[in-house]
């Protein structure tokens, strides 16, 4: 699968809802942070959004995998500043051998 650039990161909140196949993540952000915290959401149904992770999400350049099912994914910024950050995933499916 082509590589699918979720958003680009200006403003604060959540941008780029894309249905995500299912499979192996690359999730990238990179771009001009400016204080910014940008997490993956997931959702089942494009409406109703949730964490994907535990963790503090990006506030610097940098790859996170994840394998996820089926599902509706977007990104949500806080504390954006002076930013502009792409956000882009990529996708693999994985086959049951």
């Amino acid at each position: 699968m082509a590589t699918k650039l979720l958003a680009t990161v200006t403003a604060d909140g959540a941008a780029g809802a894309y249905y995500f196949p299912g499979g192996l993540a690359m999730i990238h952000a990179y771009g001009t942070w400016g204080g910014a915290t940008i997490k993956l959401q997931a959702s089942t149904d494009g409406t109703n959004y949730d964490d994907v992770r535990d963790d503090d999400g990006f506030t610097a350049d940098g790859v996170a995998l994840l394998t996820l099912p089926p599902c509706w994914i977007q990104v949500n910024a806080a504390s954006t500043g002076t930013t502009s950050v792409k956000v882009a995933v990529r996708a693999e499916l994985i086959m049951a051998s």
